[in-house]
């Protein structure tokens, strides 16, 4: 399940509230030999992941729950998540950290002030709070942070995606996490951040 040089085609969904833009840049230095496609974490990123013919099937925090919501993948598809959230509310028992009130307050926060709430959520992630307009549109914001709260990771898909995490990921409780997953990688020293992540994965496995 190793990503390789052998497999070109790439299809990731990016994480809740981060540019396309940002992310394929990352991901195309972590990986320059491979042509990488972006998806936004809305409500239509599954299909056309399932439409894009990808030699691996890639997705980040958000991005990566929604892959592992689902139940069935092609036994061909090679799945990758990276800082995988399998149930984002603490009382769910998978692995996240954040109690579902939490959640709720910045939902609240959100229907008010978009921006402020988005800015919250990346500090709760230990991300560096991004000012100015947002990333992408406002009802697709809306869409995944209520996705955050509405799915769960499909214990069979989950078992057979290979994860990599940060050991120091605010979001994620390892020893909840663990026993969900057959193939994880625990990055040292790492947190949520995929500018982080992504450089770490890419020169481990190119």
């Amino acid at each position: 399940m190793t990503p390789s040089a052998a497999s070109r085609r790439w299809g990731w969904i990016g994480g809740w509230g981060v540019s396309t833009a940002d992310f394929t840049r990352a991901v195309g230095e972590a990986w320059p030999d491979v042509l990488h496609t972006v998806f936004l974490p809305d409500a239509h990123a599954v299909d056309r992941m399932r439409e894009g013919n990808f030699d691996v099937v890639a997705g980040y925090s958000l991005g990566g729950l929604l892959l592992l919501a689902e139940e069935t993948w092609p036994v061909s598809t090679r799945l990758l998540v990276v800082a995988p959230i399998l149930a984002f509310d603490a009382e769910e028992g998978m692995g996240g950290t954040s109690q579902r009130a939490t959640r709720l307050a910045i939902h609240a926060r959100f229907e008010q002030n978009a921006a402020q709430a988005l800015r919250l959520f990346q500090r709760l992630s230990g991300m560096v709070a991004q000012q100015g307009e947002l990333p992408y549109a406002r009802d697709d914001l809306a869409w995944g942070l209520d996705a955050l709260g509405r799915l769960r990771a499909h214990p069979g898909t989950a078992q057979r995606a290979e994860v990599f995490f940060g050991e120091n990921d605010p979001l994620i409780s390892l020893p909840h996490l663990l026993p969900n997953l057959t193939t994880c990688h625990i990055l040292p020293g790492l947190g949520h951040d995929f500018r982080q992540l992504l450089p770490a994965i890419g020169r481990a496995y190119r």
